[in-house]
């Protein structure tokens, strides 16, 4: 167990701190001893090369063999930076284990190191505008389940374009650094495509290129908040506004506020028996990093975590309301 007290700060962290206690912290815990452990032995391990490298030198110094002098100096400092190590254990072995951990939490969830070919298609996204055009995809960690017997996926996505400068030279930039969701419908779902974005759905519509690429009615839901912040387009606007009650635009809402990162992309999309949702993060999903002290102390780290692996169930719990 450790001493560290988790800070439940909202509703869906409710008896977390216990679960804290007893086996996520306990776990840290047990990790960073080891690590400890381990950065003094190699300490030691490398004081004892120093100490022997200068007493040959020093020895072969005194029997006249000046050149012979330099030669365990020069090994004991080849020794020292083959051997060196960051001064404070990693999240990188942590993080696994501690992903499985937290995924474990929300019941029929499993972790997907390594995103399986087919897990979710990216072009689909591309089609309906969920996702933009981009030079490089990457989608390399991903989670699948079932919440109230709906099926969905979850995939973390990098999309990187370029940007052009002055002098026509092309520098990598970030377009997306976040979440996919799929969710599976048992009946057929209308195509709807709604985004936060600023804009850009609206540049497709009155594209002439771009229209048809879009459901053909620009339309409102019967949630003025929504309305005002999101650009819906459909093909069945009667359908739509059936489908899209108020504990799914105020869930959408609550997204944008909670998850969202400053000035990021999110959208969604209905189509046939799929459900998906973009959401730019303001932080690395399922990311543990100690570079700005002891995950022991992060609580924000886990928090974040619990928040992204919540979405799906908040998403699902919304539909079927």
């Amino acid at each position: 167990m450790t001493g560290h007290i988790f800070d439940e700060r909202v509703s869906k962290e409710a008896g977390f701190a216990e679960v804290y206690r007893e086996r996520v912290g306990a776990f840290l815990q047990n990790r960073e001893h080891k690590g400890r452990g381990s950065l003094t032995r190699d300490g030691l391990k490398l004081t004892l090369v120093v100490l022997v490298s200068f007493g040959l030198s020093a020895v072969l110094a005194r029997s006249g063999s000046s050149a012979l002098a330099l030669g365990p100096l020069i090994l004991g400092a080849i020794v020292l930076f083959l051997f060196r190590r960051p001064a404070r254990p990693g999240a990188g072995a942590k993080a696994p284990v501690l992903r499985v951990m937290l995924c474990n939490l929300f019941g029929d969830m499993e972790l997907h190191e390594t995103v399986p070919d087919g897990f979710m298609s990216i072009q689909t996204l591309r089609r309906l505008h969920v996702l933009r055009q981009s030079r490089e995809t990457r989608a390399d960690l991903g989670v699948s389940g079932t919440s109230r017997g709906v099926r969905y996926r979850m995939i973390k996505t990098r999309l990187t374009g370029v940007e052009l400068l002055i002098d026509e030279d092309e520098i990598p930039k970030s377009d997306f650094n976040g979440v996919i969701l799929e969710i599976e419908c048992p009946t057929q779902l209308p195509r709807i495509v709604f985004g936060l974005d600023g804009g850009a759905l609206l540049y497709y519509f009155f594209d002439t290129k771009a229209r048809d690429t879009l459901p053909q009615f620009l339309a409102n839901v019967d949630d003025p908040e929504f309305n005002a912040r999101f650009e819906l387009f459909t093909d069945d606007v009667a359908r739509t506004r059936a489908l899209l009650g108020q504990r799914f635009t105020q869930t959408m809402l609550h997204l944008s506020e909670t998850c969202l990162s400053k000035g990021g992309f999110m959208a969604g999309a209905f189509e046939g028996h799929r459900v998906y949702l973009a959401i730019d993060l303001p932080h690395d999903f399922l990311g543990f990093s100690t570079a700005r002290g002891s995950l022991l102390s992060r609580d924000d780290q886990i928090q974040d975590a619990l928040a992204d692996l919540s979405v799906p169930h908040q998403v699902i719990d919304a539909l079927l309301s």
